[in-house]
């Protein structure tokens, strides 16, 4: 099994489920999908300019972006909403007071790399 996600480093190709091994017990839920014609690697090409390396941002650009855009470029479908609301909430909120950097104590600063992003343009 192949696992595709979006760091740092951009889009990569890992054993099954490497970047979830921080956690001791994996990830908590692994949700099939569906198949699709098309294979990760031909995914991973199609959205990789989309992803490019140091384009990552923890609230506005992130895993959960690149799933969403995946899943649409396989399948045809969205990921469901539930599982971008509190980062939606957090850049909201973010973009208004700094909430989140303030919390973070500066740790989080928006990377300006991620400015234009929106997946609903990809």
């Amino acid at each position: 099994d192949k696992e595709y996600c979006f760091t740092h480093h951009g889009v990569i190709c890992n054993q099954s489920y490497k970047s979830h091994a921080r956690f001791q017990k994996g990830p908590a839920k692994v949700v099939l999908m569906g198949m699709s014609p098309i294979s990760g690697e031909a995914m991973r090409k199609g959205l990789k300019p989309h992803f490019a390396p140091g384009t990552y941002d923890m609230l506005r650009k992130n895993c959960n972006g690149f799933c969403d855009c995946a899943l649409f470029y396989l399948l045809g479908r969205r990921l469901d909403g539930k599982y971008r609301i509190l980062e939606q909430m957090l850049e909201c909120i973010d973009d208004t007071i700094g909430f989140v950097r303030i919390m973070s104590m500066g740790e989080y600063m928006p990377n300006p790399k991620a400015d234009d992003f929106n997946v609903g343009k990809i």
